[in-house]
């Protein structure tokens, strides 16, 4: 499987060289938002050990970054799980958002969590679980970890009660069952035994002092994942930001079957994927946002020109979301290049267009009007209130070039367009 980097995460451009305050866990309109940092320190540490599929005592590291000259004292955190069908990847597979996030002041953490080796055959739908299984307990006690050097040694300086957990993939489906899963709910017989058999819900991967912390979780960022079961949400459970694309062939994007392709496609367990996660949020009132890619499969959902807007729409509202939970009330000081990033990033597509021409554009712009003009500069066509993406329709305007220009409230830009 391909590695999906995730700078489409990352506001690029936005860099402020601006000292670091500690004010309010950092927040000061810009940290968090925008890169604020230009160099990253890594160092890695052991948080575990447990037994893996092939019996072996298997030690567990994550690799911690910190930007260099950060001042503030408490720090949010964001723990990344790689993909790879919980067969294949490594924590490195991360480096590169780690090193990204890092720049915007948060503290990031890849972890390893122990893999499914294939010497033992084709797992079954209790393997899978297991993996899922392994793969949770593995995150939660890097996150006790974390809790612990807070509570003690303090050489990461985060915030305790500001830890989110991300991943892509398999790392996207460990974050939701660490995040989600606990003892009060509904969970079928053969998964409890398979809980039971690791340990219960938090593992044993971490020794006797990292298991009196909390492996709680306050947000999740999830890419391409799913959870076992939607019921496992409850109210007073983490927000969820995710994208997946409709079309995914290895992680359902509504509900349906995992799938890993070893030169034959093996379907295992359903589960649930983010297009019917996000619906019980929105029902119990929990912060959160879906950016739904359509057609996008597994991987080109990630690396598709066409689906760049929808790249640029979880880059830009998913980091607002982010923000917003993390400083609360605090304004965002940087929002003009926020927009200016989001504009620079709309993308009009085919162009030259057929019958459709869509405009890619981030619903952080607000409401905006469209207005179509010929290269004589007579307008031809206007369209108002609009947000987020669009599309045009041909209504037999004579072939050959126009400009379309797009107007928000305090933004506008003039894009050539032709049919």
């Amino acid at each position: 499987m391909k590695k999906i980097y995730l700078s489409l995460l990352i506001l690029l451009g936005l860099g402020f060289q601006l000292p670091a305050q500690d004010v309010a866990g950092g927040c000061d309109g810009i940290r968090y938002i925008t890169e604020t940092f230009t160099e990253v320190e890594v160092s890695t540490v052991l948080f575990g050990e447990n037994i893996n599929s092939e019996g072996q005592l298997q030690a567990l590291y994550m690799d911690v970054y910190q930007p260099v000259g950060d001042t503030v004292s408490q720090r949010p955190v964001i723990l990344w799980g790689f993909g790879g069908g919980f067969v294949g990847g490594s924590r490195a597979d991360m480096e590169t958002t780690c090193q990204e996030f890092a720049r915007r002041g948060f503290v990031t953490a890849a972890f390893d969590y122990r893999l499914y080796s294939l010497l033992q055959g084709i797992p079954d739908s209790l393997g899978t679980m297991d993996m899922i299984v392994k793969a949770m307990h593995d995150m939660k006690a890097a996150i006790r970890h974390l809790r612990q050097d807070a509570a003690t040694d303090n050489l990461y300086r985060i915030d305790p009660d500001r830890i989110l957990a991300a991943g892509v993939s398999a790392g996207g489906i460990t974050s939701l069952h660490a995040a989600y899963l606990d003892e009060d709910d509904e969970i079928p017989t053969d998964f409890m035994d398979v809980l039971e058999d690791n340990g219960g819900i938090e593992g044993n991967s971490g020794d006797a002092e990292n298991l009196l912390y909390s492996s709680a979780i306050q947000f999740v960022i999830n890419l391409s994942g799913a959870l076992y079961k939607k019921e496992w949400i409850d109210a007073d459970e983490a927000p969820l930001l995710s994208i997946h694309g409709t079309a995914d062939e290895i992680v359902p994007y509504a509900h349906g079957f995992l799938a890993v392709n070893f030169g034959f496609v093996f379907y295992f367990n359903s589960v649930d994927g983010s297009g019917v996660l996000h619906p019980v949020l929105e029902a119990q009132g929990m912060p959160n946002l879906h950016i739904a890619v359509p057609g996008g499969m597994h991987e080109d959902t990630y690396t598709d020109p066409a689906f760049e807007s929808y790249r640029t729409m979880f880059t830009v509202d998913g980091g607002l979301l982010i923000y917003d939970f993390l400083c609360p009330d605090i304004p965002i000081v940087v929002i003009n290049s926020l927009q200016e990033q989001a504009l620079e990033e709309l993308s009009l597509y085919p162009n030259p267009a057929g019958e459709v021409l869509n405009i890619g554009i981030s619903a952080s712009l607000g409401e905006y009007d469209a207005i179509l003009y010929d290269l004589l500069g007579r307008q031809v066509e206007t369209w108002t209130n609009l947000s987020g993406n669009w599309q045009l329709k041909h209504q037999n305007w004579p072939t050959g070039y126009y400009v379309l220009k797009l107007q928000g409230a305090n933004w506008q830009t003039s894009q050539p367009v032709s049919w």
